[in-house]
């Protein structure tokens, strides 16, 4: 609809140009021979501008027409009452196996020399320095 009315301004304001043109062309030149054959060529510009405003209409309605036609979901969509396909894998990836609990608690003789550790609210946190204290800066 919006493209109808853009195409029929647009033909109105470019007739309504040519008009103004071959008016305003006549007057400064004051020619009534101009003023006669400018106006028989002006009317036979305005009948082809209207056959040619007709025929666009007869397009867009065409178009318009065929737009409506249209399914707006492609037919090929499952319906919304339709079960989802469910994917399984064939066999499972990860196998889970009866491993023994780790301590990750560290044994103090295991920890580099320098270390510190600390609780704060039950948590036991350590302090691990990032080189040894022996060497020499």
């Amino acid at each position: 609809m919006k493209m109808g009315r853009l195409l029929t301004i647009i033909a109105v304001l470019s007739l309504s140009l040519l008009v103004f043109l071959i008016a305003f062309n006549s007057t400064i030149l004051g020619d009534e021979k101009a003023s006669e054959s400018t106006t028989e060529t002006l009317i036979s510009q305005i009948q082809d501008l209207q056959k040619e405003i007709e025929a666009l209409k007869e397009r867009i309605s065409k178009l318009e027409s065929e737009q409506k036609m249209t399914p707006t979901v492609p037919e090929d969509l499952p319906s919304v009452n339709s079960t989802p396909r469910v994917i399984t894998p064939a066999e499972p990836r990860a196998i889970p196996q009866n491993l023994p609990p780790v301590n990750t608690t560290p044994h103090m003789n295991q920890l580099p020399k320098g270390s510190v550790q600390g609780e704060i609210n039950g948590m036991t946190y350590y302090i691990i320095p990032l080189q040894d204290q022996s060497v020499d800066k």
